[in-house]
């Protein structure tokens, strides 16, 4: 496809697109305008596709033309110096003949090239609305098909690839809708796995329909020709919005906001003129509007005594922006208010939105990055009182924050904050250079001589007590268990083990076991519980780990010799055993320590995150 001017003698296949008209490239329409020949396949491209034809021009339909007929057919007219399209429905490239028929032409000295076209599983996912991708979860599309008369590799068995959890596109396998369901059911999906059915894709004919993997096999009764099904596991429950166009996230284009602002939040208007400012944020954020019964409209909650309604939704909500006076809003809150690293986020914007005023928790709880989103959505001016947006100096739990780091002793905060904003330098133990410092704050801290000598002490473990202790997510947690053991029980013993070798639990990147344990419950609730995600690894990536105490009876029930040992070294070429396997019973947990960094080597393709069998 380098040349991309139209010349004689020469064949182009087009990609005609699933078969609407105005679905082809422009630059397929321009070839098929300019062509003296057009080769068609009838039985699939509509002939309407070709109505941009030259009168004078021949159109040959492939249907019933073996290959060296239709090779003929183009190779007479090329040889003869004529322009020849060769169309193709879909795209070329996938389930198509070009390399047969581009071989022979090559034989002949031929030139040809290619114009993409729209495939059917693009044009299906558009018709149905779906996304094959979505944040924080399915990132991969695969594209396959059940074996007919053309068989499919051993290796690419439908079940094979449906365990990795990616979205697919299966083609060519319209009348095996039961086949289908199996081969998935056997992959581990989940009954309520979304799968869309689309017929005739892209003709006037066509047909979308919405269904679950339970129901595939009804709900795909009577097709027998041209349709592709798109499988899209774990899309039955809630995403997060993609972070490109999160007021925080900042890329060349744009500078984000600082901070991550809470979610969901709160917002109390009284007034009608609050009210237009409430549905103004309220378009932009996660958030539930609360107002009297006399304002309160369809979606929104109704305030009968805000005092009975704070006490409802002060820990049910992240955030809480009070449009009106700030009195209102300090008397609202005053009486739950428990401390800093407790309390939400609390913002107060006047009824005219001019002014967003950070109240409380300004730094942890989020109320200063609120404040500066609910600013930018209102063209208001931000109100910000802590004293290290004030002074320039930054805030320790924000630079925690901003390079991944859990606060392992909050209380030791508001001590080392007020030394780190007279100017007292800060002795830093970080051997891993886990805390990105700003320029700003570089000259604020030393390099401690000695771990009990720090100020400040990054990494997983709970010792240094007279220091803020800030614990990086770099301990991989392998973890072996019989089938059905409890979440509680498994997370007991992954913070007994911990705890035994003075490593907090808050340094956790990650649960991991083997793939035969992709849909254990209780593995699922114990990385919950820890916040972080579960991976699974195959038995020959665990069988190639130097596991130090491997077990011939593991071997007997799982065929290999060591799970939760090999597990947390396969979570990176450069994991580090820091604890053995330790046996809790029908648990067995191993850590192993993850290099700083490390999100950014080949994890993710190493393992997958299966999706949890309990999730709603």
């Amino acid at each position: 496809m380098t040349d991309r001017t139209p010349s004689r003698g020469k064949v182009i296949f087009v990609g005609a697109g699933p078969g609407a008209p105005d679905l082809i490239t422009v630059r397929g329409q321009r070839i098929i305008a300019q062509a003296d020949l057009i080769v068609y396949a009838g039985s699939l491209v509509p002939r309407a596709v070709l109505a941009g034809a030259r009168p004078e021009a021949r159109l040959v339909d492939s249907a019933p033309l073996t290959l060296k007929e239709t090779h003929r057919i183009m190779a007479e007219a090329a040889h003869a110096g004529l322009m020849v399209a060769r169309v193709h429905t879909g795209d070329p490239s996938l389930y198509g003949t070009v390399p047969e028929q581009a071989r022979l032409l090559d034989a002949e000295g031929i030139p040809w090239e290619v114009v993409p076209g729209v495939s059917a599983a693009f044009a299906a996912a558009a018709a149905a609305k779906v996304s094959f991708t979505l944040p924080e979860g399915p990132q991969s599309l695969i594209l396959t098909r059940l074996p007919g008369r053309t068989p499919v590799p051993a290796e690419e068995d439908l079940t094979l690839l449906a365990r990795s959890r990616a979205a697919m596109a299966v083609y060519l396998s319209a009348p095996k809708a039961e086949k289908l369901a199996q081969k998935l059911s056997r992959a581990g999906l989940p009954p309520e796995t979304p799968v869309v059915v689309a017929a005739r894709v892209g003709h006037p004919e066509e047909e979308i329909r919405h269904t679950t993997l339970h129901d595939l096999a009804a709900d795909a009764r009577g097709l027998t020709r041209q349709a592709v099904f798109l499988v899209l596991p774990g899309h039955e429950v809630p995403h997060p919005a993609s972070r490109l166009y999160d007021p925080t996230f900042a890329h060349g284009f744009r500078r984000g906001a600082a901070g991550k602002p809470p979610s969901p939040v709160a917002i109390y208007t009284f007034c009608p003129q609050g009210m237009q400012i409430a549905q103004r944020l309220s378009a932009a954020l996660p958030a539930t509007i609360f107002a009297p019964s006399r304002l309160a409209g369809h979606g929104m909650q109704h305030i009968t005594r805000l005092a009975e309604t704070m006490a409802h939704t002060w820990n049910a909500f992240a955030g809480h922006v009070f449009v009106g006076a700030a009195g209102i809003a300090v008397r609202a809150v005053a009486p739950h208010l428990r401390g800093k690293t407790q309390d939400p986020a609390v913002v107060v914007c006047d009824v005219s939105g001019r002014f967003v005023v950070s109240l409380v928790s300004g730094h942890l709880g989020g109320a200063n990055a609120l404040a500066s989103v609910a600013a930018r959505i209102l063209g208001a001016t931000e109100v910000i009182t802590t004293a290290s947006e004030t002074t320039g100096t930054p805030a320790l739990d924000l630079l925690a924050r901003a390079s991944g780091l859990a606060i392992g002793n909050p209380e030791a905060l508001a001590r080392l904050q007020g030394a780190w904003l007279e100017g007292e330098r800060l002795a830093l133990w970080d051997p891993a250079g886990w805390l990105r410092l700003p320029e700003n704050a570089r000259s604020l801290v030393i390099p401690a001589d000695a771990p009990e000598a720090a100020a400040i002490w990054v990494g997983p473990e709970t010792t240094a007590a007279s220091a803020l202790r800030l614990h990086p997510p770099c301990l991989a947690i392998g973890v072996g268990c019989r089938r059905g053991v409890p979440g509680s029980h498994i997370l007991t013993a992954i913070n007994a083990t911990l705890d035994a070798h003075g490593l907090s639990p808050k340094a956790a990147a990650l649960v991991c076991s083997i793939d035969a344990k992709t849909q254990e419950p209780g593995l699922h609730e114990a990385a919950r519980s820890l916040d972080v995600p579960f991976r699974c690894f195959p038995p020959d990536v665990l069988s190639a780990q130097p596991a130090p105490h491997p077990s011939a009876r593991v071997y007997q029930h799982m065929g290999v010799s060591s799970v939760c040992e090999a597990a947390a070294l396969a979570s990176h070429p450069q994991a580090e055993l820091r604890i053995p396997k330790t046996i809790h019973g029908p648990v067995t947990v191993a850590v192993a320590q993850l290099p700083c960094g490390w999100w950014d080597s080949d994890l993710e393709t190493q393992a997958f995150c299966p999706p949890s069998p309990e999730t709603p």
